[in-house]
C-alpha cells in the first residue's frame, strides 16, 4: 500500500506551531494522518507542556509482558525524547480530537479522545503524548 501525500496543514499543539505533512491513511477516522517533524516532536517533548504514557512495550517474554500490563502507564518526556533521539525508525502523528476506533476485549468500541501525538519508536514501543 503506498502513502500519498495530500497536502501541508498548520497545526499548534503544547504551544509549538508548526508545519505537518499529511497523508491520505484509510485506517484512520478523519481518512489522513498528519506526520510531526522530528524536530518539532523533540521541541514539543521537552517544552514541558505535554504528559505522555506508554501505550504498549512488548518484548519476547510474553508472560512477563502481560504480567507488566505491557509498561503502560506515566512516562517522563524526556525518557520519550530521549528513545526518538535513539532510534532512527521513530516517528510521530497528530491526531486531531474525536471518536476513535479501538479494541478492548476483543471488541471493538468507539472512544472519545483527546487531541494526541502518537509516538511510534519502533513496532513494539509506542507512546502517546496529550497537552497539560
Amino acid at each position: 500500500m503506498s502513502i500519498s501525500v495530500i497536502t501541508r496543514e498548520r497545526v499548534t499543539f503544547a504551544g509549538v506551531n508548526f508545519s505537518a505533512t499529511v497523508h491520505e491513511n484509510r485506517f484512520s477516522s478523519d481518512g489522513k494522518l498528519t506526520k510531526v517533524p522530528r524536530p518539532v516532536l523533540l521541541k514539543i517533548l521537552r517544552g514541558g507542556k505535554v504528559c505522555c504514557e506508554c501505550a504498549y512495550y512488548y518484548t519476547d517474554d510474553y508472560a512477563g509482558d502481560a504480567a507488566n500490563n505491557y509498561a503502560r502507564g506515566a512516562v517522563p518526556a524526556e525518557s520519550v525524547a530521549e528513545d526518538v533521539e535513539r532510534f532512527a525508525s521513530s516517528r510521530a502523528y497528530y491526531e486531531p480530537a474525536g471518536p476513535r476506533n479501538e479494541r478492548h476485549c476483543g471488541e471493538a468500541i468507539i472512544i472519545d479522545k483527546p487531541v494526541r501525538l502518537r509516538v511510534i519508536i519502533h513496532s513494539n514501543l509506542v507512546y502517546n503524548v496529550v497537552e497539560l
